[in-house]
């Protein structure tokens, strides 16, 4: 690439430049024509549609009702001005037609402004068109003195007839000829006062302004008879820091409604005039949003909420609206008289606080203009009429009445529809008589038709009530039996509002049903407080509604369940009167129907039986108590209606004279035991009864014995129990009056239970393995810690028959866990012990033997190995290194093994020390090297060294040991090394000691020394002869 001058840079510079000037004047001169061309039409709209067939299209816009203002009032055409400038008003009304429909983003030019008007201030401002159908902003634009003026719409309008205002602060100043222009088809002259120089509007420091300033605008829409007020906060940037802030404001007037959706914030830079005055804000296009929230707290007072941003540099604004129709009722107590005019007059009061509700400052703005110069004079001299609508019996004001008002013609005026507040207002009236006459009534009432006269005079308010009357409606109550629907008279009811408020008292009569009559519209519930006789009483709420307009009595239904009795039967000895427990009985109808059955007398003595409907019922004796005499005559009994309390039902027995009662329980748990088998004897020995045997509650009964003494005897034990002969001896009395209770304990046969541990290869039993015991049923644990002896075995006695499980908690060492169950089962009478075996296998271990050379630490391939166990057995042979110089062989038992390298890499002394590692539980895994020494070059015409002789080694075993062989090699290239030393993965190094009867090598070691001296030596001399070169 060429490197230019100094010189040809700046002419390069010059020729960008003459370039770029070239293009400005071409886009100036584009701009000029586009505004040329602009200028031929007044107001264009051009559609930012994205369909590209709309882009550009432009829409037939017409406007009306230019009017030029000063102060709020029309400036009378053909007035000439005597000051050196003067600030005027434009103001514009324009409609775009009912099919065209407006979309956020499209624009339109406003050409019709005399050029003879400049800025007003000396910066450019913001200006916003107003729709006038809802007082809102439609649009806006910024106007910096060139004409055309271009609007932008900031949001969508509907395709309907679209109306807007727009009105222009501009001023015009003398010339020095004098100024004149023609607008709306008049003609204005603006010529130079004589007495006075020029007056020149000069810019004030926005810094020395307050933080929080206020001003605003004004319109009137004749068409909607809307006046509009327009708003706007200014918070300067210079006195206010990053934070949150609170404007508390208010209006003059109660009456004007704050339009919530008005609220818009804008930035830009804060002007004023050298005395402070008239402050105003730059907006710029594309504000940054500054308002959190507005609270309107009603009667024309409300909080705005702002947050100023960290590292702002703007000042902010706020713009709102207020509006107030001239057709509301209090539009003319905002005209008040003024000399001959009548003036409207609203301030706005604003206070700043900070995030601790520090005030800053106070600012307010007011606006007061000509009612008559705006056509609004006549609502001064009009009166007011107002309907209010109330309830005939509680005064209560009511909404939604319509009227009519009629003029004395009986011509209607207007028809007005009452508010919240149950009244309604017709403004602008002449004075004169009027009447309301009510057209449709509130929900729920009935329409009163009679007129209700009301004077109007000037400036007043003539008022008048009309009293409507609430419908009522009824309810028809019916009371019927759950069971068969059939209708139920006397049952008692209070009446209720739904709040719980008493309404009245009803009865049912001897149809069963209740009728209410006059009951206003709302929410009712009656609540029984009687039920009929023979029936339960149900307080549950019986809800229902009397509707507006309702023509039909409601209906509603109430069921009751028959009263339900109960009743004890009671268990008792005939002659003692003592309680008896354990007889069965049956409960039937009179008829013989089934109701219940199993019903056993408790501890007590007592069966209690509820919900028995009125009749009549029997008790059948089905078992009598042990010891006793059954009885299976029926017990009657009545369940009367309405009974409230338990029917009681005694029945006795007589004791079965000279009766025992033996029961077979466990010896451990108290169990009840059947099957168990005795024989009946005279404490002599001799025999009675044989095989008595234990129902299924473990006893034996036996009736009808003589006054003496007896024994029980065991023949037959209870399966899975030991069999016990000692008799139970008994003595039977004379008038005997219950059965005699004896006990016979059995303790349970257990079973043992016994568990090898061994090797799942050899078979060889294993110690050290520990478990537990669980018991499967109850899911407890029975035993822990249990650990296999020498032998490799435990034993467990006194087991309870069931299902059991042993769990291994820790294998023997050297062996992998094995956590699955071993089930076994304990079963009765289990005589047997029971034998089980659990098996483990061996931990597996895992070599890795690097090849590495003993000087550079190089990994080397192509050594070959056998690998031996600790008998010397070699168990795997010729394992060569891989490419990686590596050699890793898994599946090996814990043991002591050894390497013993057959073949070395190629270039390299075979080393057949051995390489001595073992395997056990915290080394599972091992890695191991072996260095080998490279054999060396003859050095370049140097002598050999002779062979030292070496002594011959010793024939015996290899294992654990080196062995010195005849070797051609020379013995001085065997470097020295570690005898039988492995480098382990764990950085800790297994040696393996001489074995008894080992000689250890020391010739290695000398020839070892020998090679250094040699290698020293070697280096001199060629150190020498290349200094003698």
């Amino acid at each position: 690439m060429k490197k230019l001058s100094k010189t040809e840079l700046e002419n390069d510079k010059q020729l960008r430049r003459k370039k770029n000037d070239r293009i400005g004047k071409s886009v100036n001169l584009i701009i000029t024509l586009i505004m040329v061309i602009g200028q031929l039409g007044l107001l264009t709209v051009f559609s930012q549609n994205t369909q590209a067939a709309d882009i550009g299209k432009e829409v037939p816009i017409t406007y009306s009702n230019e009017k030029l203002l000063q102060n709020g009032n029309v400036v009378p055409p053909d007035t000439t001005y005597t000051s050196d400038s003067e600030t005027f008003d434009l103001a514009y009304d324009f409609s775009i037609p009912n099919s065209i429909g407006i979309k956020s983003g499209d624009y339109f030019y406003l050409s019709d402004i005399p050029s003879v008007f400049k800025l007003s201030g000396p910066l450019a401002y913001k200006v916003q068109v107003m729709d006038k159908n809802i007082g809102d902003v439609m649009a806006e634009g910024t106007f910096d003195g060139n004409v055309p003026m271009k609007f932008t719409f900031i949001k969508d309008m509907p395709a309907e007839q679209i109306t807007g205002s727009i009105k222009l602060k501009l001023a015009i100043t003398y010339d020095g000829n004098g100024s004149s222009f023609d607008f709306s088809g008049h003609h204005y002259v603006i010529n130079k006062r004589a007495s006075t120089g020029p007056s020149i509007i000069k810019s004030g420091d926005p810094s020395k302004v307050d933080a929080l300033t206020k001003d605003g605008n004004y319109y009137y829409h004749s068409d909607t008879k809307i006046l509009t007020y327009v708003w706007w906060v200014n918070l300067s940037h210079y006195k206010l820091s990053p934070g949150k802030y609170t404007i508390e404001d208010s209006l003059s007037t109660p009456f004007l409604t704050l339009n919530k959706d008005s609220f818009y914030p804008t930035s830009g830079q804060l002007h004023v005039r050298e005395d402070g005055s008239s402050p105003s804000i730059n907006y710029a296009m594309g504000t940054k949003s500054l308002l959190d929230s507005v609270d309107d707290e009603g009667n024309g007072k409300f909080k705005i909420h702002v947050t100023i941003p960290e590292g702002n540099t703007d000042d902010f604004g706020i713009n709102y609206t207020t509006t107030i129709s001239v057709d509301d009722p209090n539009f003319s107590s905002l005209i008040t008289p003024n000399g001959n005019s009548l003036e409207i007059s609203v301030t706005n009061n604003a206070t700043l606080f900070d995030s601790n509700h520090t005030k800053i400052n106070n600012a307010h703005a007011t606006f007061t203009f000509d009612a008559g110069g705006m056509g609004l004079g006549d609502y001064a001299n009009k009166g007011q009429a107002k309907i209010f609508k109330r309830d005939a019996n509680t005064d209560a004001l009511l909404a939604g009445a319509t009227f009519d008002l009629k003029d004395a013609n009986n011509q209607t005026v207007k028809t007005v529809t009452t508010n919240a507040s149950g009244s309604a207002t017709v403004a602008g009236l002449t004075a004169g008589n009027y009447s309301f006459v009510e057209t449709k009534a509130p929900d729920g009432y009935s329409l009163n038709t009679t007129s209700a006269a009301v004077t109007v005079e000037a400036g007043k308010i003539g008022t008048a009530v009309v009293k409507d009357v609430q419908q009522t409606g009824s309810v028809v109550l019916t009371k019927k039996a759950a069971k068969d629907g059939t209708k139920l008279p006397n049952a008692s009811f209070n009446l209720q509002k739904a709040d719980g408020t008493f309404v009245k008292s009803v009865t049912t009569g001897v149809d069963g049903t209740v009728t209410v009559d006059h009951l206003l519209a709302g929410d009712y519930q009656f609540i029984e407080t009687m039920a009929p006789d023979g029936y339960t009483l149900d307080a549950n709420p019986i809800p229902f509604t009397i509707e507006k307009n309702q023509t039909t009595a409601k209906e509603v239904t109430a069921t009751n369940e028959e009263t339900s009795g109960s009743v004890v039967l009671s268990k008792v000895d005939a002659d003692t009167g003592k309680t008896l427990p354990g007889a069965i009985f049956e409960l039937d109808t009179a008829a013989g129907k089934r109701v219940k059955d199993q019903l056993v007398t408790d501890k007590t003595g007592e069966i209690f039986v509820d919900k028995l409907l009125p009749g009549d019922y029997q008790f059948i004796e089905k078992t009598a108590p042990t010891g006793y005499t059954l009885d299976s005559q029926p017990i009657a009994f009545t369940i009367e209606n309405g009974q409230t309390t338990a029917k009681q039902v005694k029945v006795t027995n007589k004791a079965t004279p000279g009766s025992v009662v033996l029961t077979k329980k466990d010896a451990e748990t108290a169990e009840v035991l059947p099957d168990a088998v005795f024989e009946l004897q005279k404490s002599d020995g001799t025999t009675i009864t044989t095989d008595l045997t234990t129902d299924a509650s473990g006893k034996i009964s036996v009736d009808s014995l003589e006054p003496g003494d007896y024994q029980f005897v065991e023949t037959v034990a209870p399966t899975g129990y030991e069999i016990d002969k000692t008799p139970v001896k008994f003595t039977i009395t004379k008038a005997q009056a219950t059965a005699l209770q004896v006990v016979k304990t059995n303790r349970m046969i257990k079973g043992t239970v016994i568990l090898d541990k061994a090797d799942s290869r050899t078979g060889t039993k294993l110690a050290g393995a520990t478990f537990k015991l669980i018991n499967k049923d109850t899911k407890t644990t029975v035993m822990e810690e249990m650990t296999t002896s020498q032998s490799g075995r435990l034993a467990v006695q006194n087991l309870r028959p069931g299902h059991y499980q042993f769990i291994e908690t820790k294998a023997p060492k050297g062996y992998e866990l094995d956590a699955k169950p071993v089930e076994f089962t304990i079963i009765r009478n289990q005589k047997d012990t029971l034998y089980l075996t659990k098996i483990n296998k061996a931990i597996k271990g895992s070599v890795r033997l690097e090849k590495r050379d003993s000087q550079s630490k190089k990994l080397l391939t192509g050594a070959s190995f056998n690998l031996l166990n600790d008998q010397g057995k070699i168990i795997k042979k010729d394992l060569a290194t891989d490419k990686n110089g590596v050699v890793e062989i898994a599946g090996l038992d814990v043991g002591h093994y050894q390497f013993v390298e057959t073949k070395a890499p190629k270039g390299y002394e075979l080393d057949a020390n051995p390489v001595n590692f073992t395997l056990d539980d915290n080394s599972s895994n091992v890695a191991v090297t072996k260095f080998d020494t490279s054999t060396p070059v003859a050095p370049h015409k140097a002598e050999q060294p002779k062979t030292p002789a070496r002594p011959a080694a010793k024939s015996k075993s290899t294992v654990g040991k080196t062995v010195a062989k005849a070797s051609a090699k020379p013995a001085t290239h065997s470097k020295a090394k570690v005898v039988g030393t492995a480098k382990v993965s764990n950085n800790a190094t297994y040696k393996a000691y001489p074995k008894t009867g080992e000689e250890k090598n020391s010739i290695v070691p000398l020839i070892g020394g020998i090679v250094v001296v040699g290698i020293g030596v070697f280096g001199l001399m060629k150190k020498k002869v290349k200094s003698e070169k």
